[in-house]
């Protein structure tokens, strides 16, 4: 009898029952308890994703911007194909810019709105980092990982903020996990994926070269260990020639920003500097020190019990976080600086990730380890309040509002702060810095900055801008104040802020009619205010202080004629008695 003629009642009889036969009960449970264990990894990675968005999108959203993210905005406002060409003047590559040029077409410019696109990336390097270890170190390193990444402090640092920080550790992530598969676990495709991901982070930030010369430095590494060499190389070449077209493009602008632009705010470091980068990567020397020795004892103990290629791959990401750094500090060292604090985002990434696979291994002291750490020196770090104090440009503004009329001339020691005013002060102003007027206000010229601010001088800069301003007109001095000048360029930019002060003061066609004097020492920028008018030649005919008087603000001025009158009768009295 064929299939066809079965009746329907004795198909449905033939069908397998819906679990394999001869399992006892112990056994259906057994099942059942490792189906929850399974499920229990991604179920703990969306926890961490979960808790990690809440606690950095809820912080400091709306925080004032600082220089550098007034810089972000200022570019990424312009047309988009417009924003590589701008760049060549920057010095940074275009992706990050690029990104958020259409993410403030759909949510707007504010600093809530921007901070919330570095929010998202900061979200999704948590389970971009329990990907990247899943395999090979297995589901439990995935999850140790992704805990690292969701409450790192550094991390949470630069979650809050408009620049391609998070964006760039994302990347590095990803490309870390990337190479895994590749050169450790074998996959061929993912060879063009590493790629890929290596060259947009290249064209993200800079130290994605340093990430690059990292993983050329591991994978030398697993082709001496590994027998299949042959195999290797043509995946070695298939990412080349991936990352190759991708990155093809701007290869000429890098060549021109690395002959003209560079980092001269940088400072040279010194070999304490590398050792300083760490712990200030892991929070403080107490987590660092617990972190890496136990991991460093997990990969140690685990030379004989666990597979080769764990081994290989522990070793290469360490590798390649290890070699980035030490890469960024030569260049640094020999080169020009391009050393800052907020760079070491790209190495921490595949250093996470090893972290957590060397944790694995110990077991559940890793885990015991990793709760210590995120729970007693981790959790709330970043606080709000340290987010929310970078810099104190939006209080000059509000300091300052009502006292600015359009044509007003904003005065800028510090060059690189005028794309931060303009966003602040709004239009209308005109600057000036000691590189010149710049054409765009909302952009940093930084081709040759330092060479041109060494031969920058009061009288073709401040003094020229200052003689085209028209009697009642004012100018304002936006006064860098820096806690510890300790770069070329900082110090530069100190001594200019002098001259241009004394200068104004001295010129007897200004009267100084307002000043903001902050507080507190912003994190990262603070500026004084001073706001001089200029005068119709009062001092030629003798009337300065009468004008001067006229040009205070209302309240000032019935201040001091309240303090003329009781003079006035104090010496009327005195003269009577």
């Amino acid at each position: 009898m064929t299939d066809e003629t079965v009746p329907v009642t004795h198909r449905r009889a033939l069908r397998p029952p819906p679990w394999p036969t001869g399992l006892t009960a112990r056994d259906l449970r057994s099942r059942a308890l490792a189906g929850a264990h399974a499920a229990a990894w991604p179920a703990a990675v969306s926890a961490l994703t979960t808790h990690s968005a809440v606690v950095r999108g809820g912080k400091a959203l709306g925080a004032p911007l600082w220089i550098d993210e007034g810089l972000s905005i200022g570019i990424a406002q312009h047309s988009f194909t417009s924003i590589p060409g701008l760049l060549r003047q920057d010095g940074s590559p275009p992706v990050y810019y690029l990104l958020l040029h259409w993410w403030m077409k759909i949510f707007g410019a504010t600093p809530a709105s921007t901070h919330a696109m570095s929010v998202v990336f900061a979200t999704l390097a948590v389970p971009a980092c329990a990907w990247a270890a899943w395999r090979p170190f297995g589901p439990r390193a995935g999850v140790l990982a992704a805990a690292l990444a969701a409450f790192s402090p550094f991390l949470g640092l630069y979650a809050d903020e408009t620049r391609m920080y998070s964006l760039a550790f994302l990347l590095a992530a990803l490309a870390t996990g990337a190479f895994l598969r590749a050169f450790v676990i074998g996959s061929r495709r993912w060879a063009a994926g590493f790629g890929a991901l290596t060259a947009l982070l290249c064209l993200t930030h800079g130290w994605g070269l340093f990430f690059a010369a990292g993983c050329g430095a591991a994978l030398l590494i697993v082709l001496a260990i590994r027998s299949d060499r042959r195999r290797l190389l043509v995946d070695a070449l298939i990412a080349v020639g991936v990352a190759a077209v991708l990155y093809a493009p701007w290869i000429s602008t890098f060549v021109f920003q690395s002959a003209h632009t560079g980092a001269p705010w940088s400072h040279v470091p010194h070999l304490k500097s590398v050792t300083r980068a760490l712990s200030r990567m892991l929070g403080s020397r107490a987590p660092e020190t617990l972190l890496f020795a136990v991991a460093l004892a997990g990969l140690l103990t685990g030379r004989r019990r666990h597979p080769g290629s764990v081994r290989v791959g522990l070793a290469a990401i360490a590798v390649i976080g290890f070699v980035a750094l030490l890469a960024g500090y030569v260049v640094s060292r020999y080169n020009q600086p391009v050393w800052a604090l907020r760079y070491f985002v790209v190495p921490l990434a595949p250093l996470l990730i090893a972290i957590g696979a060397g944790l694995d291994r110990v077991g559940a002291a890793g885990v015991i380890v990793v709760a210590a750490v995120c729970v007693m020196f981790w959790a709330g770090k970043p606080s709000a309040a340290a987010l929310s104090h970078k810099s104190n440009v939006n209080e000059l503004a509000v300091a300052m509002r009502g006292e600015l009329p359009k044509g007003t001339l904003i005065a800028s020691p510090q060059p690189e702060q005028v794309a931060n005013l303009r966003y602040y002060l709004g239009p209308g102003l005109r600057y000036v810095t000691p590189l010149g007027v710049p054409k765009d206000d909302r952009v940093m010229n930084w081709i040759d900055a330092m060479h041109r601010l060494h031969h920058s001088h009061v009288h073709s800069t401040l003094a020229r801008a200052v003689d085209q301003l028209r009697p009642g007109q004012r100018v304002l001095l936006a006064a860098p104040r820096f806690g510890h000048a300790d770069a070329k360029w900082t110090r530069a930019i100190d001594v200019r802020e002098q001259r241009w002060r004394q200068w104004l003061a001295g010129d007897r066609d200004l009267v100084e009619v307002d000043r903001y004097t902050p507080g507190r020492y912003s994190s990262r920028a603070t500026v004084a205010g001073l706001l001089f008018q200029r005068l119709p030649h009062a001092h030629r005919s003798g009337t300065g202080a009468r004008a001067a008087l006229d040009l205070l603000p209302a309240r000032t001025r019935r201040d001091v004629f309240d303090w003329l009158r009781g003079f006035s009768h104090a010496s009327r009295g005195h003269r009577g008695a």
